[in-house]
């Protein structure tokens, strides 16, 4: 809703955009409200472990985390599409893998997570060498459905779509 809002905003009135959400006030707030989202995620206190505890920490968590997080990510875009200027002087390795890849990631990524749980057991995926499998197995499979179906239909579109010689 955010992220559709701010495109709105930005295709629409542009110039309201420029005069209240610059980045250099726009970019800020956003980590500020993201940070503070992650915080109310990781909260911690004497009820932890107790199911009490869970049904507190869910609430919360959805009632004001998933929000905030919404709004955080809406604002920093904003700045970062301002700044895309200066951006894009600096490199950044793997970002043209990652942009290639992002929509089969979207698509494939819980599948590729409960495939490893099913086949390496949950107990196996924990910490940081968890992450790591996760990591490569959802790259794996992005890139064979990116591969085999999304570059296949982009092919076909661009000879479908491309003028006659």
């Amino acid at each position: 809703m955010f992220g559709v809002t701010l495109a709105a905003a930005r295709f629409f009135k542009p110039e309201l955009c420029k005069r209240y959400a610059p980045p250099r006030v726009a970019l800020p707030i956003g980590v500020g409200l993201v940070a503070a989202a992650l915080v109310l995620f990781s909260i911690r206190g004497p009820l932890a472990g107790t199911d009490l505890f869970l049904v507190f920490q869910a609430q919360l968590g959805s009632d004001a985390g998933f929000p905030l997080v919404s709004i955080g990510i809406a604002l920093i875009l904003g700045a970062l599409l301002d700044l895309e200027h200066v951006l894009k002087r600096l490199p950044v390795p793997g970002a043209m893998v990652v942009a290639t890849l992002s929509y089969s990631l979207y698509l494939t990524h819980k599948s590729a997570f409960h495939i490893d749980r099913l086949i390496l057991g949950e107990a196996n995926l924990q910490g940081g060498s968890g992450f790591v499998v996760y990591l490569v197995t959802s790259f794996a499979v992005a890139f064979v459905l990116w591969f085999c179906v999304e570059r296949s239909f982009l092919r076909l579109r661009d000879r479908i779509l491309s003028p006659s010689k």
